[in-house]
């Protein structure tokens, strides 16, 4: 399975480049570290005065979960993780998000939920957007990946991102 890749921004000025690509390898190093992650890929290139990155990491279940940071340092983790669903069931995500001093953030407001699918037949239920309250549908023909994805704006208009992945099952112990 490839690692899923997400753009990052930042405004920089050019002869910042190197520092900030050297703080978003340590920012890396540490997400990998605090999420047990066995792989890692960070990309970037830079256009004019933005520095594009794109970073992903799979944890030792195969798992892929990708972290966006924009303009300041905030990170963001979504729970619970690696999970398994099936017909009808509810399952409430949070998101926790840390500022550059791995201080909490108020995110009470100001996060959105989605839930993603890369096959467009697929079943694969909803979640609130404000609340991360997710429902499973009440048909599932077949096993399907999605992924739940949230996204926090800072009132600065910053923002942080994460997604993780989601299996739904059509029945208890599979199809």
């Amino acid at each position: 399975m490839a690692l899923k890749r997400e753009r990052m921004w930042k405004h920089i000025d050019q002869q910042d480049a190197v520092s900030d690509v050297q703080a978003l390898i340590a920012d890396m190093e540490a997400l990998l570290q605090a999420n047990n992650c066995t792989e890692g890929e960070l990309r970037t290139r830079t256009e004019g005065a933005m520095l594009y990155s794109n970073f992903a990491m799979r944890d030792a279940a195969g798992n892929v979960y990708t972290y966006v940071k924009a303009g300041n340092q905030m990170t963001m983790q979504i729970d619970p993780r690696g999970l398994t669903l099936y017909v009808n069931q509810e399952q409430q995500f949070t998101a926790t998000v840390t500022d550059e001093n791995s201080q909490p953030v108020d995110n009470s407001t100001g996060t959105n939920w989605i839930v993603e699918c890369d096959d467009p037949q697929a079943l694969f239920g909803s979640i609130d957007v404000g609340t991360g309250l997710y429902m499973a549908p009440n048909t599932i023909p077949a096993p399907v990946a999605v992924r739940v994805r949230a996204r926090y704006t800072a009132p600065d208009s910053t923002y942080v991102e994460s997604e993780i992945p989601l299996n739904l099952q059509p029945t208890l112990g599979g199809a």
